[in-house]
């Protein structure tokens, strides 16, 4: 899963032109794999799971692990997680025959509803299989229930991510540097904080005022950070770029993953936004609100499609390409994804966002187990 504690762009971004994502219209994700994991092991330690035939509880959780993401999507808060939990537990029947065992759940998904997440109970001691039965036919139904809590529970604790880039004036001629750190603005000078250096330079704004001095600069030496004018013409730099490959096995028609990838009521179906996508080469395309843009480069039915493809939080006119081969393996959809020219920076959520956003989505809506 994307990055996002470490600064990734959202799969979804915002077309203001000051960057803010207002309301939470647009797709904010949050990576809370090491929070949930720590979360989920402190809730179940020493949980009470039944007391009435048998004293039941689990008592840790020594293993879990997977992927979890923080989402909102128009105001609304969710959770996508797929984990793999094994827990520890004991029981007694009147204080004797005392049991200890395993809860193992190995595919915890948010795709899939709780109640019917697979849960395994196994046990070890006297008269193991009266208390394991037990546990089978009440405690699983607990379990669930408490995972439901658990959930819930962690969902109201977040708050809504915030992705809001600082905001400025450009008919100030002042833009944000790649080192810099803050922005300041106000009505009579511009300081921009970097954190490369102590001294401290003073640009005196004169856009307000009416009269024709010349700015003002002032420098002196502090242990406050750098600030600095930043230059009004546009700096064009290459954009480094790199290439990920994806190969997924649906167990599906090829034709039905083929519509999946072409046809934009089923894009609009499993993206759950709007989706523009037609089957003409030349023509232009656009998904997820039309956060992602681009071009049909070429098609064979069934076979290929090969795209330019680009956020709209790309440079200007800066598309990558990607190439989708389907092909039909052991009576199952194989599809390889080659996708170039990703500016290296957007490596990460791109190669996420493929994940989470298309294969996942296509399991969740059109139920095309799959592996990669």
């Amino acid at each position: 899963m994307a990055k996002i504690g470490e600064g990734d762009p959202r799969w979804r971004v915002s077309e203001r032109q000051d960057g803010k994502n207002v309301n939470s219209w647009h797709w904010e994700e949050k990576d809370i794999t090491k929070n949930l994991i720590r979360k989920i092991k402190e809730f179940y330690a020493e949980r009470e799971i039944l007391k009435d035939e048998a004293f039941c509880k689990i008592t840790s959780v020594p293993m879990a692990k997977g992927e979890a993401l923080y989402c909102v999507r128009k105001g609304r808060k969710f959770l996508i997680y797929d984990l793999n939990i094994k827990m520890k537990w004991k029981g007694t029947i009147d204080n004797e025959n005392h049991v200890t065992g395993e809860v193992r759940i190995p595919s915890l998904e948010s795709d899939t509803k709780i109640d019917e997440t697979k849960v395994a109970i196994s046990g070890n001691g006297n008269n193991a299989e009266i208390i394991r039965q037990i546990m089978i036919q009440k405690g699983i139904t607990e379990i669930k229930e408490s995972l439901k809590a658990f959930f819930q529970e962690l969902l109201d604790s977040y708050q809504t991510v915030k992705a809001e880039l600082p905001s400025f004036n450009t008919e100030e001629g002042i833009k944000i540097d790649e080192n810099a750190a803050q922005l300041i603005n106000s009505s009579d000078k511009v300081m921009l904080v970097n954190k490369s250096n102590s001294d401290v330079t003073l640009v005196q704004n004169n856009n307000n005022n009416n009269n024709n001095n010349n700015n003002k600069k002032t420098t002196s030496s502090s242990p406050s950070p750098y600030i600095i004018p930043i230059s009004t013409e546009p700096k064009k730099k290459k954009i480094k770029t790199k290439t990920i490959t994806q190969i997924v096995k649906f167990s599906a028609p090829t034709s039905e993953i083929y519509e999946c990838l072409i046809d934009s009521q089923r894009l609009s179906a499993f993206t759950g936004t709007d989706a523009s996508i037609s089957r003409d080469v030349g023509s232009k395309f656009k998904l997820f609100d039309g956060n992602i843009e681009g071009e049909i480069v070429e098609l064979v039915p069934n076979g290929k499609i090969v795209q330019k493809w680009r956020f709209n939080s790309w440079p200007e006119n800066h598309f990558s390409v990607v190439t989708l081969k389907f092909e039909t393996v052991d009576n199952k959809c194989k599809v390889t994804l080659k996708h170039g020219r990703i500016p290296s920076d957007d490596v990460q959520r791109t190669k996420e966002g493929w994940k989470n956003f298309f294969w996942r989505r296509i399991k969740g809506t059109f139920g095309y187990s799959y592996t990669m």
